[in-house]
């Protein structure tokens, strides 16, 4: 019997699978990731189980307006700040029948201090967990370093999305590099469409340079670096229009209401720059999220913390292959080299306007960009994330029932390593 066929067969063998995550109808970009990544799994394997244990901020229960998503068999959802339900959110997985655990971990999703709490979960466990790491800080506190480094230490696989992320976990966490995967942040498959058919849909006029921004809106995303450039970009350009497309994060509006955005609206009136930006202030579905896409000539993406190991939103711009320009953070190191996006300076808008000037200027330089960054997309579409993740899933708890070596260095083969996750890099 071929590997290929053995594969097959493995794949297709029904497995119970346990999300641990924010998950849908809540709003953010956890939860959207989760989702997509069960999808896929599902898709990659038809006959998997799926159960999610939903973490909602306790204020945003009573908020809910829609059930969860259908795609799941199961839902137990538990307030990030009460305890004593992570205990029984662990206890419900077992009654279950899971067999194995995908933790998503993200600062600021689990309660306790630094999301403590999720340790209470995972150490109640009697099946193998899968920890993908969403964030991985270079100078975390001690707080934060101790409660990333025990959820590695009882994870029997750690995810790690990019390559840069691999170094921090190894030498800031004492992460066994021999225990880490890594496996790119998933992207959908956008619909062709034209510039001119896009922007006709979003009533912008076909021959304005179109900047797009979008995301949850927050302090931290740089937005205010963009908009100086784009004061120096309206020099030259005196037509270009910069899209903020995204609602305010969901924290920040419980925090500070909409005081962040209105800001960002007050500075756009100093800076004089009312004709050349525009908010939209909405939570973006797929379909208006892949038009914002097509109409744009360059995507921004003026994240000032440079120490960001992912980026979703910028994910997405390359599998639609946009021109990027972004400031220089880990992630946007790794994938816009070479050739797929300029990096500018960050805290320096000039280095910004700079860089989208290059773009605007040069249709061959803009096409060069969109052909390398979707070609380097395609790498990431959800339909080859979750074969991946489907297979180290399967392994994992294969693993876990026979105590294999051989199946577990075949899992390490047909999941990734640390060393190389995709052809395009």
């Amino acid at each position: 019997m071929s590997r290929h066929v053995q594969l097959r067969r493995t794949l297709s063998t029904p497995l119970r699978v346990g999300f641990v995550s924010s998950f849908p109808p809540r709003r953010c970009g956890i939860a959207s990731f989760t989702a997509d990544l069960a999808g896929a799994i599902r898709q990659a394997n038809p006959a998997v189980r799926i159960a999610v244990v939903a973490v909602d901020p306790g204020w945003e229960r009573w908020e809910r307006q829609a059930p969860y998503p259908a795609g799941v068999d199961e839902v137990f959802a538990i307030e990030a700040e009460q305890r004593e339900q992570y205990w029984q959110a662990a206890q419900w997985l077992a009654r279950w029948g899971c067999q194995v655990v995908s933790v998503q971990h993200e600062y600021g999703l689990f309660g306790g201090v630094r999301g403590s709490y999720i340790l209470d979960l995972v150490e109640a466990l009697r099946v193998p967990v899968v920890s993908t790491l969403h964030t991985v800080l270079r100078f975390p506190d001690p707080p934060q370093r101790d409660v990333l480094a025990r959820l590695a230490a009882r994870s029997r696989w750690v995810v790690a999305q990019a390559r840069s992320a691999v170094e921090l976990l190894v030498r800031v966490y004492g992460v066994d590099p021999g225990r880490m995967v890594v496996i790119p942040h998933g992207t959908p498959v956008f619909a062709p469409r034209s510039r001119e058919r896009a922007r006709a849909a979003l009533e912008v006029e076909p021959d304005r340079p179109v900047l797009l921004t979008y995301g949850l809106i927050g302090p931290g995303k740089g937005i205010e670096q963009a908009l100086a450039a784009v004061r120096e970009v309206a020099r030259r350009h005196p037509r270009v229009l910069y899209l903020v497309a995204g609602q305010t994060h969901p924290n920040v509006r419980r925090s500070m209401g909409e005081a962040y955005r209105e800001h960002l609206q007050n500075l756009v009136l100093d800076l004089g720059l009312q004709d050349h930006v525009r908010f939209i202030d909405r939570y973006l579905d797929l379909e208006e999220l892949g038009l914002l896409l097509a109409a744009a000539d360059v995507y921004v993406t003026p994240y000032p913390n440079l120490e960001q190991v992912v980026s979703g939103t910028l994910s997405y711009a390359l599998a639609a292959g946009k021109a990027v320009v972004s400031t220089p953070f880990r992630y946007a190191r790794e994938v816009l080299g070479p050739g797929r996006g300029l990096l500018c300076q960050a805290g320096d808008p000039s280095s910004m306007a700079r860089e989208i000037l290059r773009v605007l200027d040069s249709p061959e330089l803009r096409r060069s960009l969109e052909h390398r960054a979707w070609s380097f997309g395609q790498s990431l579409r959800w339909e080859l994330v979750g074969v991946r993740y489907m297979r180290l899933l399967q392994w994992v708890a294969q693993e876990a029932a026979s105590d294999s070596p051989a199946r577990r260095w075949a899992g390490v083969a047909l999941a990734g390593t640390a060393a190389s996750w995709s052809a395009g890099t």
